[in-house]
């Protein structure tokens, strides 16, 4: 049977991790979420002082900064799986306490 405060000492600790990953990850890449709209991105890509007219170099920084969306998605994914199934797993070894 899983005692109620160990339960509750594991969810703080999840809340925690989770709040840090928020705070030191995920809020400065924000901006990567939204670069699949296209108005963000020309947006984006306009206030780049270096992406004046070329269009070669435009449609790189595209492929990269989607590229690097693409990556950011996959560790998010990652992160939440894998913290999900340590906290079950935590869990279930605080009950055998």
């Amino acid at each position: 049977m899983v005692s109620l405060s160990w339960v509750m000492i594991l969810f703080v600790l999840y809340a925690a991790v989770f709040i840090v990953y928020y705070f030191y990850y995920f809020r400065p890449r924000m901006y990567l979420l939204l670069l699949s709209e296209t108005n963000y991105m020309n947006c984006y890509l306009s206030k780049l002082p270096h992406m004046d007219d070329g269009s070669s170099d435009r449609s790189e920084m595209e492929a990269f900064l989607l590229k690097k969306r693409s990556v950011f998605l996959r560790r998010c994914n990652r992160f939440l799986f894998s913290a999900a199934a340590f906290y079950v797993v935590l869990v279930l070894i605080a009950a055998d306490f």
